[in-house]
């Protein structure tokens, strides 16, 4: 059997077991409570908890955790930065990569893993990209966002084969109700 098959079995075998790795790439906010880190902490988290294998990516090794604003339990999933060069990947794996960082699309156009770009502000997503150029002239073929309103702008300026819509987790102990003014 020849490398490629055998190397695209384990692929396969890798994902049906959930033993792949899914990246989340995330700015370090220095502490300040941030939405769209919110949003890609609590999807993180839940994937987390449903038995697949996260990594929070940080570009820097001095980041600052979101624990102090978000939940000791955030602190608790795997982090690794860039800087510091640990993280192994696989063609089963999947990085998500944030709107805005045009950056880590190039840098990563050559590694073996499967790239998504996560669109919470469409004001950011093509900022940083040469004129003319989207993400799929860097290899990427799919996009989730949060809303049917992000999908519909972002299908036509970047001509994705899947754009894909997620519904914003809301987590009850940040947002409850009460009977104080809001």
């Amino acid at each position: 059997m020849s490398k490629k098959i055998e190397n695209l079995k384990k692929s396969i075998e890798s994902i049906e077991n959930k033993e792949q790795t899914i990246v989340f790439s995330v700015p370090d906010t220095q502490g300040a409570p941030k939405g769209d880190v919110v949003q890609v902490y609590l999807l993180a988290e839940l994937l987390n908890g449903l038995g697949y294998k996260v990594t929070m990516l940080y570009e820097k090794k001095d980041y600052t955790r979101v624990g102090s604003w978000l939940g000791e339990k955030y602190d608790n999933l795997p982090h690794t930065t860039m800087e510091e060069n640990e993280l192994k990947v696989s063609p089963a794996d999947i990085l998500i990569i944030p709107e805005a960082y045009s950056h880590l699309v190039e840098q990563t156009v050559k590694l073996p893993i499967n790239r998504v770009v996560l669109v919470q502000d469409h004001e950011n997503m093509l900022n940083g990209y040469l004129p003319g150029k989207t993400w799929a002239d860097y290899g990427i073929t799919e996009t989730l966002t949060i809303s049917h309103t992000l999908a519909g702008l972002i299908q036509p300026l970047v001509r994705l084969n899947s754009v894909q819509k997620i519904t914003p987790i809301v987590d009850d102990e940040v947002f409850h109700k009460t009977t104080e003014l809001k």
